[in-house]
């Protein structure tokens, strides 16, 4: 894998759930995505939000927009900190004019910005 591109991704499902807005459910969402915990699976983190399986060792750049109200770009930010502390090369891409929506919309104002993101990590690596 090249890289990874993640679009107002919930990166840190763990912080999301504790101190996320209420938009699409709100906790209860992250924990029926997440599941129970138990005896076999203490830690609902550790298999489902990226964030707990830093370092990746995979290029990322993180894109958020300053008008979303689902995944506010300060999510963005807080994991490309903790990824690049861990070790990995996260970039932030802050969208001044972009929603949450205009991210995967090929249309949107946003889209060159992102194409442009994906193009670098498929560029052909210099040796």
């Amino acid at each position: 894998m090249r890289g990874v591109v993640t679009l107002a991704g919930i990166n840190d499902v763990e912080r999301y759930r504790g101190e996320g807005p209420d938009a699409c459910g709100g906790p209860a969402t992250i924990d029926a995505l997440v599941g129970s915990a138990g005896i076999a699976r203490a830690n609902v983190f550790a298999d489902t939000s990226p964030a707990r399986m830093l370092p990746s060792g995979t290029p990322q750049v993180v894109v958020s927009g300053t008008r979303d109200h689902i995944v506010p770009p300060r999510f963005g930010q807080l994991y490309a900190w903790r990824a690049a502390a861990a070790g990995d090369r996260a970039d932030v891409i802050t969208l001044g004019s972009a929603g949450h929506f205009e991210l995967i919309d090929p249309r949107s104002e946003a889209w060159p910005r992102i194409e442009a993101a994906y193009r670098t990590l498929l560029a052909p690596r210099r040796r």
